[in-house]
C-alpha cells in the first residue's frame, strides 16, 4: 500500500519545488493553493470564485474544468498555464496592473 502512489511522486516534488521558489520570490504579494485534482467541487469553487471577481468568462471557467484539471495543472487567477516558464511574466504583470495574484 505505502507504493500505491510511488509513480506520481516525482510531479509532486517537482510542484512542491515550484511552490517553494515562488513563495520565496513573492512571498505574501501571491496566494498559492494546492488542491488535489481528484477534488473538483474545490476547483470548481477555486474557478467560479475567480469568474465572479471578473478574472475569467464563465465559458472559461466551464473549459477550464473540463479540460484542464489534472495532477500538475497551475491556475493563475483563474486562467491556465500552459507553460510554467511564463509564470514570472504573467505574475508581475498582474502584480503590475492590481496587485492579486491566486495561484
Amino acid at each position: 500500500m505505502s507504493d500505491e502512489f510511488k509513480h506520481l511522486e516525482g510531479s509532486r516534488n517537482q510542484l512542491g519545488e515550484l511552490y517553494v521558489n515562488w513563495k520565496e520570490k513573492y512571498g505574501d504579494q501571491i496566494s498559492i493553493n494546492y488542491v488535489d485534482p481528484r477534488n473538483t467541487s474545490m476547483i470548481a469553487s477555486y474557478l467560479f470564485k475567480q469568474r465572479k471577481k471578473g478574472n475569467i468568462s464563465l465559458f472559461d471557467a466551464i473549459k477550464h474544468l473540463l479540460f484542464h484539471v489534472k495532477l500538475d495543472a497551475i491556475f493563475v487567477n483563474g486562467y491556465y498555464l500552459e507553460n510554467k516558464d511564463d509564470f514570472d511574466k504573467i505574475v508581475n504583470n498582474m502584480l503590475d496592473a492590481k496587485g492579486d495574484v491566486n495561484v
